[in-house]
């Protein structure tokens, strides 16, 4: 495969061509208006013909996202979904206009389409995949479409998992970008090539022809448009877009503090269900209306899926732009240009050798977006109070699956919903939003438990929010959700647990707020009897009462990742999304809304009284205000008992270390340094 590392820095937008200047000339505020909405409803148009044609979860929940794109690969609108998917378009664009417009064996015309999923050549890792249409006016080249998201399968050594993942050559179906189909039709020997190369050939298939309608479906409409306002002017209006973004980031990030802020997150696995702690600090620097982020700091590279390349890790940080530092921009190419990002070196964890496995790079790159936002969340307390809040959470407890379904039909996956039901941070003056999104896609839907009922071999016992999840504080982090599943009407199926982070958060809290909860995922065995069919069994509300044998739980595992084993008819795992970060004390709390939260099973009686320090009368569960003014002033006092000055703290914080069984993939201890492996190729 052909490497171009140039290539993976043009994300910066490219100079104006002769269309572009001349659309720009002429474009008048009410054609820009009227235009670039138009472009956006195009957008908005084909994300949902894929949404509703597409067969694998993620992409009916969101996890995608369609785009319209300059002629010279820049994005200029967006239809999120997953917005990270829109940003990572651009480079398979600048390489098959670098590489393949005038090489006469593949060629650009109309009517051709694109497949790309490579990692080193602008992805994210491989079940994201991209299908690319060139738009022409007449013989001229004029836009691009990308239809891109996720699939759940891709052909990897664990089916949809990353227990045995060691290197790229693990990771499935890897493709740089292919002409896949000419005068708007599929090749049917490379969709053939594709199937054969997946367990899942079904959902392979179907959403890639998923991705092609929406592309088609986008090209439908903006063929009209062009014939209608020409060619030049709405190349102008595209580049007017991005300009405007730019300009709208900008002003948003020339409010921010100017200084130095960083923050340190650990990710409590290097991928699958191995032991190791990898450390990712983040630096922003704030200088007038432009920032840097630096990546450097980060530990050495890992020997498993656990490594992201930077360029995702950029778009990554580029997502959260429209969500925590210019709300309200249109999503494009622009709103990255005020950004300088430094790439730590070749060899750690965010810019690993093109040899390394990246398939759970999402991982990091998840990480590194929650450390920049809450970066950003210091930076602009003071000056941009309204618009701050903590990030969405990232993963939780999911379980992943494979085998057959109800229809005796090969299937694969993992629990999407929960995935997609993350708490919200919270923010200076209220609660974060109870399963709200995921941080790569704040939009992103859980979908119904009958859908999921439907597609897979499950059936549910509750889904509900997640039980003393929520980071604490004078206001709450948003809670995730949870769901307990038992496997039903399936011949064969095999499951594992995922549960990251499971020892170290990584949605934290912020002035005083407490960091969300994390802990072990729950795997249940129930000898081939289903709960749900049982009249004597009550059946379990949250995961603690999945593993009870007064719920129907006969025997249970916790674990950090559990391998994929084989699951019977009434085996059940319990799922959850993760919670947000708190803010501020909380001790402030207002008792009423601790009272609240303890009626929504949010907090448990414990947490009241332990951490908020409420006391309330458990028949009515009317809040005793003396006792509970008692109780936090008590907790005040024993708070300045337990203090220490910061020189003595300093001098026994640095004593400590984590068990040395864990810092094999850290570096070196505190600092993250290579310590002396060579780097890992299978």
């Amino acid at each position: 495969m052909k490497l171009d590392p140039q290539l993976l820095q043009r994300y910066a937008v490219e100079a104006p061509d002769a269309r572009e200047r001349r659309g720009l000339e002429t474009l008048a505020a009410a054609d820009f208006a009227v235009y670039s909405a138009r472009l956006e409803l195009i957008a908005q148009e084909a994300k949902a013909v894929m949404t509703t044609t597409a067969i694998s979860e993620p992409i009916q929940s969101g996890d995608c996202a369609f785009g319209i794109y300059t002629a010279q690969g820049d994005l200029a609108v967006a239809a999120p979904g997953t917005y990270v998917h829109s940003i990572t378009g651009q480079i398979p664009i600048k390489y098959i206009l670098k590489y393949y417009v005038d090489d006469p064996t593949v060629g650009v015309r109309p009517g051709d389409m694109f497949f790309a999923n490579e990692a080193q050549l602008g992805g994210i890792h491989s079940p994201d995949l991209l299908v690319l249409l060139p738009v022409f006016h007449g013989q001229e080249l004029v836009c691009w479409v990308v239809a891109a998201g996720h699939n759940q399968e891709i052909g990897e050594t664990d089916p949809g998992g990353q227990e045995h993942i060691r290197s790229r050559y693990d990771e499935g179906l890897k493709v740089p970008p292919l002409k896949i189909a000419e005068n708007h039709r599929l090749k049917s020997d490379v969709v053939a090539m594709f199937c054969n190369m997946v367990r899942n050939h079904r959902m392979l298939e179907s959403d890639l022809q998923a991705r092609c309608a929406a592309c088609v479906r986008a090209e439908e409409r903006l063929l009209p448009l062009l014939a209608e306002a020409g060619a030049d002017r709405i190349a102008g209006v595209m580049r007017h877009a991005i300009d405007a973004a730019e300009q709208a980031t900008r002003a948003a990030l020339a409010q921010l503090l100017d200084g130095t802020y960083r923050q340190v997150l650990f990710l409590d696995t290097p991928g699958g269900n191995q032991r190791g702690l990898v450390r990712v600090m983040v630096t922003l620097q704030v200088h007038g209306d432009s920032i840097t982020i630096d990546l450097n700091g980060c530990s050495p590279q890992v020997a498993a899926a656990g490594n992201c390349p930077t360029h995702a890790a950029r778009a990554a940080i580029n997502g959260q732009m429209p969500a925590y530092v210019a709300p309200g921009v249109p999503c494009s190419s622009g709103l990255f240009e005020p950004v300088r990002l430094v790439a730590p070196p070749v060899g750690t964890v965010l810019n690993p050798t093109p040899e390394s496995a990246v398939m759970a790079g999402a991982h990091l790159l998840a990480i590194a977006s929650l450390a920049f936002v809450q970066c950003v969340v210091r930076a602009g307390y003071l000056t941009r109070r309204e618009y701050m809040a903590l990030p969405l959470g990232w993963i939780g407890v999911l379980y992943s699956y494979a085998g057959l379904d109800q229809y005796q039909r090969m299937c694969t996956g993992f629990s999407i919903a929960m995935y997609n039901s993350a708490g919200g941070g919270a923010r200076p003056d209220s609660d974060g939003i109870d399963s709200m999104g995921v941080v790569v896609s704040s939009t992103a839907d859980s979908l119904d438990v009958e859908h999921d009922e439907v597609q897979h071999p499950f059936i549910h016992a509750f889904r509900r929010l997640a039980h003393d999840q929520a980071g604490a504080g004078k206001y709450r982090g948003g809670a995730g959700g949870s769901c307990g599943a038992y496997v039903h009407d399936s011949a064969l199926l095999y499951g594992q647990i995922i549960s990251l982070p499971h020892s170290f958060p990584v949605n934290t809290g912020i002035y005083g707020g407490y960091a969300a909860g994390c802990g072990p995922g729950i795997k249940v065995s129930n000898g081939g009897v289903q709960p749900l069919a049982d009249p004597d069994v009550e059946l379990p509300i949250n995961l603690q009462q999945m593993a009870s044998a007064g719920h129907g739980g006969k025997d249970y595992e916790l674990a950090r990742t559990a391998p994929f084993q084989p699951m019977s008819e009434g085996d059940g795992f319990g799922a959850r999304g993760p919670g947000g970060g708190g803010w501020g004390d909380a001790l402030e709390r207002d008792p009423e809304a601790v009272m609240q939260d303890l009626r929504a099973g949010i907090y448990s009686p414990w947490t009241a009284q332990n951490v908020f320090r409420v006391a309330w009368d458990e028949r009515t569960l009317m809040v005793d205000r003396a006792q509970t003014e008692r109780l936090r002033a008590a907790e005040r006092e024993a708070r300045r008992a337990r203090g220490k000055p910061y020189a003595e703290f300093l001098a026994e914080w640095e004593r400590l270390s984590p068990p040395p069984e864990i810092l094999h993939t850290y570096g070196t201890w505190p600092d993250a340094k290579p310590l002396g492996v060579g780097a890992f190729f299978a």
